[in-house]
């Protein structure tokens, strides 16, 4: 409740508009440019019953997790979140910056294993100046 009344807050205040889906169960994963980080709506996502806006990919999630699930076996996945109209150097500028906020809330899921913001762990191959960061 606490996350909805906060989203509601930032979106009536701020204008910011926060969207997350499931981008990949086990195998199967949406492909590169299938979703348009834009424009992409909650109305999509809450379309899927595995919340993932890409019907066909969405369709084949389910029946992955059937089959994983008839096998009493259990799987990973992954889940995108787009925030839009985000303020620029919101929260504190050391130590509670908000990158380092959600990182914390996030790896606090037992089930978390992963967690990266932009390029993410993709930046890790590139150098200084192809890794560049407006702010």
């Amino acid at each position: 409740a606490a996350g909805a009344i906060a989203k509601t807050l930032l979106r009536e205040v701020a204008g910011v508009e926060i969207v997350a889906w499931v981008s990949s169960v086990k195998d199967v994963v949406v492909p590169e440019g299938a979703i348009d980080y834009d424009t992409v709506s909650v109305a999509e996502v809450e379309e899927s019953m595995v919340r993932c806006p890409v019907e066909e990919v969405s369709d084949k999630m389910v029946k992955a997790i059937d089959d994983i699930k008839r096998q009493r076996e259990s799987c990973g996945g992954t889940v995108t979140c787009v925030v839009r109209n985000c303020p620029w150097g919101l929260g504190s500028p050391v130590f509670d910056k908000l990158e380092a906020e959600l990182a914390k809330a996030m790896m606090s899921l037992p089930a978390t294993k992963g967690f990266e913001v932009g390029s993410g762990f993709g930046s890790t191959t590139m150098t200084g100046s192809e890794h560049n960061d407006e702010f």
